[in-house]
Order: structure tokens, then sequence, then C-alpha cells
């Protein structure tokens, strides 16, 4: 009997690849993206690509969007949100002309949702903040949430910075800090919200 298709879009990188291992046990696992790892390369707006991909799959996980890393120029940050916005609108509308649409889609978010709240409690229940990247998020779900997709259950995984020693921030800043330039940011009394690679998977591994 053969394994049941995970598909995951823009999982070339340090997340995507994790995934893809964990979930290849019981999986067969097909990775859409831009890097060598990537098992099928697309453009971004070929419908047709993803439809293929997404029906008969038993999930969908969305990692696709460009990096907040980047300065947040006025194309940057348009660049930030249409990227994010318009693979998930794409994979809705294949998931919505698939003949057997998938039981389980998982779409990045971020916990830049919440925005700066200080030392605020917040849950999945918590309203949005203020601000480009907690709007950004807003408009990031209602593109995944709006689409009336009956048959598929659908989960924002709102994480922040995802460390591990294979990728991701940690490297970076273990560099840094082997070149005696760590150090506190600011006064160093804000939150910084972080999970390990390892959590994030079995995060998606117990929601499955």
């Amino acid at each position: 009997m053969s394994k049941p298709r995970a598909v995951i879009f823009g999982g070339s990188g340090f997340i995507g690849h994790a995934l893809a291992q964990a979930l290849k046990r019981d999986h067969e696992v097909v990775i859409v993206g831009r890097g060598p790892s990537a098992d099928i390369t697309w453009n971004g707006k070929d419908l047709g690509t993803w439809t293929d991909q997404v029906d008969g799959a038993a999930i969908v996980i969305n990692l696709s969007g460009a990096s907040i890393q980047l300065p947040l120029t006025p194309d940057n940050r348009e660049l930030i949100l249409n990227s994010r916005i318009d693979s998930t609108r794409v994979i809705a509308q294949a998931i919505e002309q698939s003949v057997l649409p998938p039981k389980l889609w998982f779409n990045s978010s971020a916990v830049g949702y919440y925005g700066d709240r200080a030392e605020v409690a917040l849950d999945e229940n918590s309203e949005a903040g203020t601000g480009f990247l907690a709007e950004t998020c807003v408009e990031w779900e209602r593109a995944f949430f709006e689409p009336n997709l009956v048959s598929t259950r659908r989960v924002a995984l709102r994480f922040g910075i995802v460390l591990g020693r294979k990728g991701g921030a940690f490297p970076k800043l273990l560099m840094l800090t082997k070149a005696f330039l760590g150090g506190h940011l600011a006064s160093g009394n804000h939150w910084q919200s972080w999970v390990h690679i390892d959590d994030l998977v079995g995060i998606v591994l117990t929601a499955i």
C-alpha cells in the first residue's frame, strides 16, 4: 500500500527540511520550491502545478514567504505581504479545484500577529496587535481562513524565531558570539518569542 502524500510548499529551507524528515516516516513527501532540495520547481504563478500536487494529498504545508529580515522599505514591505497572501490564495484555489482535496492544510503565520505587548500574556484567542508585522499576519490569516473549504481542516502556525543547530537564526547568532560581537539588543529587557525546531516539528505531528 502506498503512503499518503504530504506536500510542502516553500519547503526547501531549514523548517521545511526538518518537517520533511519527520513526515517521511509515514508519508510520501513532495517539496515544491525554488531551492536545490525541491522535488518540483515552481514560479509562484502556475496554478496547474499547485493543483496537481494538492489533489489527492493527505497533508499540505505552506511555508512560502519572503524573509522578514529584509530592510522594511516600502518595496520590501509589499514583497513580504504579497508573497504570503498570494501563495496562500493560490493554494486555496488549487484545493477548490481538486477532485480529492487534502484533509489537512497547515499554513505559516507568526507571533508577529500579536504585536509588541510587553508583559501581557497572550494565547491563540488574543486579539491582533498593531504595526506592520501584525497587519501582515492578519491579512495572511484572512487569506487562509476565508475560502470555504469544507473538506479541509486548516491550522495556522503562529511561531516566532525557530532555533536549531542546522539552520535558522542560531548559527548566525553563534558566529557573531564567537567573533566577540554577541550581547543583548537595545536595553536587553524586551521579549523575544522563539521555538526549537524539534518542538515545532512535534507541534505539527501532534496536530496531524
